[in-house]
């Protein structure tokens, strides 16, 4: 009887571990969905440049998040994010990142100004990155923190200013296949109060592609379980350098 009342005790428990392991995974799906329509728009066209997007996080959901924004029929905005960790917390500091960015209310995008004529611009992406730096440690009660490289695009000249705080660097792909490999490193966001960021300059000319990717590309392997890194992450592009962003 005794053998028969501890079976008993341990299938209800285990019924309650698997009701509670459904509901985690229904709650987790439902993040997911959430997290992804936070990337709306993939691809979207401004102009003549297609801006392509793709959000994979390794689990459910994860801190990275991409994103771009119109700011003028001439300028826009594009960005990748990291939040430090994994799991609910990082997904939801990288969705209220994402809010600091919007594309539907420029007047609240942290990254654009709006001159005396009621013109909208970009600021310098340093600066934003700046500012963001701010918004974390003073008003966000949290230990995480995030990298991003922010880039501010003027579709007229084709000139490309980037401000790089301790994320990957980008590929710049010719179209005559050449591959640059620009950036300085930079700090990540919510670390130091003291930290600057810089900005720098590309030129894109008709043809040329920017690649923003996340350190989970270079940390993932290939086919023989080798990790890719960043040798490796140079010759995947090279390999599918005529491929382009759906």
């Amino acid at each position: 009887q005794e053998l028969t009342h501890q079976n008993g005790l341990l299938n209800t428990a285990l019924t309650a571990l698997q009701d509670l392991h459904a509901e985690t995974e229904r709650d987790l799906k439902e993040a997911r969905a959430l997290q992804q329509s936070l990337v709306p728009d993939r691809p979207h066209t401004y102009s003549r440049t297609r801006v392509s997007l793709l959000l994979e996080p390794c689990g459910q959901i994860g801190g990275d998040l991409v994103g771009s924004f119109r700011v003028s029929e001439t300028e826009i905005g594009v960005y990748g994010i990291d939040v430090s960790g994994h799991g609910v917390a990082s997904a939801l500091l990288g969705a209220r990142i994402s809010s600091f960015l919007q594309s539907a209310r420029p007047d609240l995008n942290v990254a654009v100004e709006q001159d005396a004529e009621g013109l909208f611009t970009m600021l310098d992406p340093a600066e934003v990155c700046a500012r963001m730096n701010k918004l974390l440690l003073e008003e966000m009660e949290t230990d995480l923190y995030f990298t991003m490289l922010l880039v501010r695009i003027d579709l007229r000249a084709g000139l490309v200013r980037v401000a790089q705080a301790g994320h990957p660097g980008l590929m710049l792909v010719h179209k005559d296949g050449t591959i640059e490999t620009p950036g300085h490193g930079g700090f990540p966001i919510g670390l130091l109060p003291e930290a600057v960021y810089h900005s720098f300059d590309l030129p894109l000319r008709s043809g040329d592609r920017l690649l923003i990717y996340s350190d989970g590309f270079p940390d993932t392997t290939d086919g023989s379980g080798r990790l890719l890194e960043d040798e490796g992450m140079l010759r995947l592009v090279q390999k599918n350098i005529s491929s382009k962003g759906q």
